[in-house]
C-alpha cells in the first residue's frame, strides 16, 4: 500500500467516505503498531521526556530515509498528526499512567546537577 498517492484529506468525491484518506490510515496495521510500540517503549525507558525525543527522533528518520525505503513515504498529516501526535504521543501517556498506576518507578536518564552543602563556620 501506497501512504503519499493522495493527501487530501477531505475527499467528497470517494464514493465510501468523505474523509477515505484519513479513514484508511487510521484503520492501518501501523496506526496500531506505532500505539503499541510507543507503548511499550514508554515501559521501557520510564522516562516522559526520553520517550519523546525519541519519537521525534524516529519521524525524523522516516523522513530522512524515505528517499531509500519508498514505504517511509506518507502523507504530511498521517507523519506528523496520526504518528507523532497522534499513536506515539498516545502510547507514551498510556505508558506513563500504566506506569504510575502500578507504581513502578521512574528513570533519570539525566543525572541531576547537585547542590552545594550548606557549611557552618565556626
Amino acid at each position: 500500500m501506497s501512504y503519499a498517492e493522495d493527501c487530501s484529506i477531505y475527499t467528497p468525491d470517494h464514493p465510501s467516505s468523505k474523509y477515505a484518506n484519513v479513514y484508511n490510515a487510521v484503520f492501518d496495521v501501523h496506526f496500531f503498531a506505532h500505539f503499541a510500540g510507543w507503548f511499550g517503549k514508554m515501559l521501557i525507558m520510564r522516562d516522559w521526556w526520553v520517550a519523546w525525543i525519541c519519537s521525534a527522533g524516529f519521524e525524523f528518520l522516516e523522513l530522512t530515509f524515505r528517499y531509500w525505503l519508498p514505504n517511509f513515504y506518507e502523507c504530511w498529516w498521517d507523519s506528523l498528526l496520526l504518528d507523532l501526535f497522534g499513536c506515539n504521543l498516545l502510547g507514551i501517556v498510556i505508558g506513563a499512567w500504566f506506569l504510575k498506576r502500578f507504581g513502578v518507578s521512574r528513570i533519570s536518564w539525566v543525572k541531576e546537577p547537585t547542590k552545594p552543602h550548606k557549611t557552618t563556620q565556626t
